[in-house]
């Protein structure tokens, strides 16, 4: 039997406790006692664009707990395990749409830099603040969530940069960052709408096993819980939306959205569009310095002066 030294013991330790910090501070210190699946913490997550870094703080602990709730939903006898699975294949669906679409407008930017010879770290712009956070996950889609954030977070600062070097116009820098913007806001009430409907189903399991006899107190204190947490996140969405002057989306029409917008990226990047629903749109133009509306959201409206 060998020991770690107590050099290492005591790093792993300090690491343990840094883990543990990360995770209290994302969600709380109940949730550190009373969660029992594993948490993976991703160290020194870095956000720099304050849309990416707001998107952050507003939805990723409320996503990740949502996106957990699938699974522990799994394990509950009588459970309508359809639309568990709905569940888990929208959403990898609709992420996948989202590196599609986003993924399309960093690869453009990055080809307009480049042809212009700015594309080095150096002639890159930055943001004066950042966010650098150690990031807990508890669901695998919570994870890709985090990548497209980062994704998008990439995608301000190229486009910042190319708008800075004379490359977009501001009008195509605001109609490329709505985009993205919007893309986020389109998954959010796609998960929003089949969150609830997990919510509505364990109500009536919850039900039957109290006219049963039956129930788990712990569930409905469960239940109790994340009832609050839809109704306040829902509240702050709608806040959200109007503050920014957007018009807020429901699940159905945001998941046509995004598989639309994500077609008709594909198509001008001349890539085939993802099978995820939706019909496939014909952009406008395929050079990505003058194709800027081609990415945006089907039946939105752009940012005003954005063509």
């Amino acid at each position: 039997m060998t020991t770690n030294p107590p050099a290492v013991d005591a790093a792993l330790a300090e690491r343990r406790a840094r883990h543990v910090s990360a995770i209290q501070n994302l969600f709380d210190e109940k949730f550190v006692h009373t969660f029992q699946s594993p948490v993976l913490v991703l160290e020194d997550q870095t956000l720099a664009s304050p849309v990416a870094i707001r998107f952050f703080r507003k939805d990723f602990a409320y996503l990740s707990k949502q996106l957990c709730m699938e699974y522990q939903y799994r394990s509950w006898h009588g459970f309508n395990t359809e639309l568990l699975d709905r569940f888990a294949t929208l959403g990898t669906a609709k992420l996948q749409n989202i590196q599609t679409l986003i993924g399309n407008w960093d690869q453009r930017l990055k080809k307009i830099l480049e042809q212009a010879g700015k594309h080095r770290d150096e002639a890159l712009s930055l943001y004066p603040q950042t966010l650098k956070v150690d990031v807990p996950i508890i669901a695998a889609q919570a994870r890709v969530y985090l990548e497209m954030l980062m994704l998008m977070d990439r995608v301000y600062i190229l486009s910042g940069s190319a708008s800075l070097w004379g490359l977009l116009d501001s009008q195509q820098r605001a109609q490329v960052e709505w985009t993205c913007k919007k893309a986020l806001r389109a998954f959010r009430a796609t998960m929003e709408q089949e969150v609830f409907k997990l919510y509505r189903e364990a109500q009536r399991l919850q039900r039957e096993q109290h006219s049963k006899g039956q129930a788990d107190p712990q569930r409905d204190q469960l239940l109790a819980e994340q009832g609050k947490e839809i109704a306040k996140f829902s509240q702050e969405c709608q806040h959200e939306a109007t503050q920014d002057g957007d018009t807020p989306m429901t699940g159905d029409a945001a998941s046509q959205m995004l598989s639309d917008a994500a077609a008709a990226s594909a198509a001008a990047a001349g890539a085939p569009a993802r099978k995820t629903g939706g019909a496939r749109k014909k952009p406008s133009a395929d050079d990505p310095a003058h194709s800027v509306a081609a990415a945006a959201p089907a039946g939105e409206v752009a940012p005003a002066g954005a063509t």
